[in-house]
């Protein structure tokens, strides 16, 4: 084999190794193109998705109230929403128990954007002295724009609340005491009144009986 034949043999393979990394490349490329694509389109469905967030909490900071929440805080519509507590959702109070397991066993049909249900699940002090559980997993499935949205769990452990729910407590037992001292000075100023009106009849008693010596000119009792 001649010089020649050698040269053009070691440039047909360096042609076919180049052009079988360039196919290879080009693979490489077209599949990152198509993961991007991929992404992009999830990334986009996911900021135009709803999301419903599901929470017991107290009704507000200085309430003693724990409530039960089901709130939508995407941008669009959730529909058919579902709803599961595990283990099932506990109440003090039966009547409210029996309420929750409706509630959470109901398909909520639509859900604005915003949109926060609430309802009531018990008193704090109450529940936290009742030895009930106290940590609860819920798990929520609905519909959006681009079809079944992924399902979310959310762990609740209400023992994390119960010291905050407690100190709380004690700006309502404040309130409570300003309350109790204003109904106190309203009752001492029924009682001031009262004494008032006794004096007044006193005076005119007195008056009364001395009228018919005094003369003509001073018929008027005093006023107090």
């Amino acid at each position: 084999m001649d010089a020649a034949t050698v040269i053009a043999l070691g440039l047909s393979g360096a042609s076919t190794a180049a052009a079988s990394w360039a196919l290879v490349y080009g693979h490489v490329q077209a599949r990152s193109s198509v993961t991007a694509i991929a992404q992009a389109d999830k990334a986009q469905r996911e900021q135009n998705e709803p999301q419903v967030v599901v929470d017991i909490r107290p009704r507000h900071p200085t309430s003693p109230l724990l409530v039960l929440t089901v709130e939508n805080i995407g941008p669009t519509v959730a529909r058919d929403v579902g709803i599961t507590f595990d283990p099932p959702l506990r109440s003090t109070n039966p009547e409210r128990e029996e309420t929750l397991a409706r509630v959470v066993g109901r398909t909520i049909p639509s859900l604005p954007p915003k949109r926060c249900l609430m309802y009531m699940v018990d008193v704090s002090h109450t529940f936290f002295n009742a030895g009930l559980p106290t940590a609860y997993t819920a798990t929520v499935n609905c519909t959006g724009p681009f079809g079944p949205v992924e399902q979310a769990r959310y762990v609740i452990d209400l023992a994390v609340l119960a010291e905050s729910v407690f100190a709380s407590e004690s700006v309502e037992a404040r309130l409570g005491k300003v309350v109790d001292a204003i109904e106190e000075a309203a009752k001492t100023q029924s009682a001031q009144a009262a004494a008032l009106k006794g004096i007044e009849k006193l005076m005119h008693d007195r008056w009364n009986r001395v009228a018919p010596e005094l003369p003509p000119q001073q018929e008027e009792p005093p006023t107090v």
